[in-house]
C-alpha cells in the first residue's frame, strides 16, 4: 500500500502534490433508490400532509415512507428516507408534547 503511494507520487511528478497521493475513482453502489426518494420527498414536503389525507399537522418518516411507496411503487425503508432528507439538508425531530397546564377554576371542578 505504502508503495503504491510513493509510485504513484513519483510518476506523476507533473501534478500538484494532492493530485499526486489521491487514489483513481472507485466504484461502489448507485444511490438510485435514494434519488428517487429524494425526488419524491421535494415534491411531497412542498404539500401539506392533510393533501394525501393524512390527519396530522407535520410530516414524518413513516408518512413520508408510505407515500413515497405509494407514489413510485417501490419498497423502500425509513433509514433511507432520513438520509434521503440528510441529503436534502433538512433535519428531523421528534415532536415535544408539552402538558396542558392545569384551569385555574380546577378546585371548583373537583367540588372544592
Amino acid at each position: 500500500m505504502l508503495y503504491e503511494l510513493v509510485e504513484r507520487y513519483e510518476t506523476r511528478s507533473y501534478l500538484p502534490v494532492l493530485e499526486r497521493v489521491q487514489d483513481g475513482v472507485h466504484s461502489g453502489r448507485p444511490t438510485t433508490k435514494r434519488d428517487i426518494v429524494s425526488d419524491e420527498i421535494v415534491i411531497l414536503l412542498a404539500a401539506h400532509p392533510s393533501a394525501y389525507g393524512y390527519r396530522a399537522q407535520v410530516w414524518t418518516t413513516a408518512m413520508l415512507k408510505t407515500q413515497v411507496e405509494r407514489n413510485r411503487q417501490i419498497e423502500t425503508s425509513e433509514d433511507t428516507v432520513q438520509r434521503a432528507l440528510y441529503d436534502l439538508r433538512y433535519r428531523c425531530k421528534r415532536p415535544r408534547y408539552v402538558l396542558a397546564r392545569r384551569d385555574p377554576h380546577w378546585r371548583q371542578a373537583k367540588g372544592g
